[in-house]
């Protein structure tokens, strides 16, 4: 999240709904700030690009070998764009069951049936290795909000409408919240996740 491509997410519908080929226009936007942090998915979007390229698979089609099988998870979409890369940063869809499964693998330090599924060291790399931000939610890592809470540290995946993955591994805890989109906003859900985080802490 520290590209510099100016882009905000507020325009992100936009650029989709108009472009052709994300990857190519991503990459002719003007830069501004590079190395400032900036909540953008398309950041993430080249990162799926990037996945692609380097492994000869989409970010679905790896997740599923890597990830979603070893485990068994079984019913999930995700959407790509026109030249099939992956949305970055949005369009997964995932039962809250999986979302479980998922949760308790962080918490085991990437391990299922002794079988190693992420690298620990890869866990904690992108959970603990954040950069500053100016917002309440905390610093940003790869992918995760970081935060220490009453000398807890806590990482969070914050989705829109309040979706989250809250972790706090000094309390082996993680809890999953959904949510509806239209019902439920950003400040309301910050709320809860304070509320959760007080709650496990004591």
């Amino acid at each position: 999240m520290s590209s510099g491509f100016d882009m905000d997410d507020k325009d992100l519908l936009g650029f989709i709904t108009s472009s052709k080929d994300w990857v190519n226009d991503i990459l002719k936007l003007p830069i501004v700030h590079k190395g400032k942090f900036r909540y953008k998915g398309v950041d993430y979007h080249l990162l799926s690009a990037i996945l692609s390229k380097t492994t000869g698979l989409n970010a679905l089609n790896y997740a599923q070998l890597k990830l979603f099988s070893p485990l068994v998870i079984n019913e999930y979409e995700w959407e790509s764009d026109p030249q099939d890369v992956t949305f970055g940063s949005t369009g997964l869809k995932i039962s809250f069951n999986s979302l479980i499964i998922l949760s308790e693998l962080l918490l085991a330090n990437g391990i299922e049936n002794k079988n190693e599924i992420i690298p620990e060291s890869w866990i904690h790399e992108s959970t603990t290795n954040g950069i500053t931000t100016n917002y309440h939610y905390g610093n940003y890592g790869y992918g995760w909000w970081i935060k220490s809470y009453k000398g807890n540290q806590i990482y969070r995946a914050l989705g829109s409408g309040g979706q989250q993955m809250l972790i706090c591994p000094q309390k082996n805890i993680s809890i999953i919240v959904t949510a509806d989109a239209k019902r439920f906003n950003a400040i309301e859900s910050e709320i809860l996740s304070c509320d959760i985080m007080e709650i496990i802490t004591i």
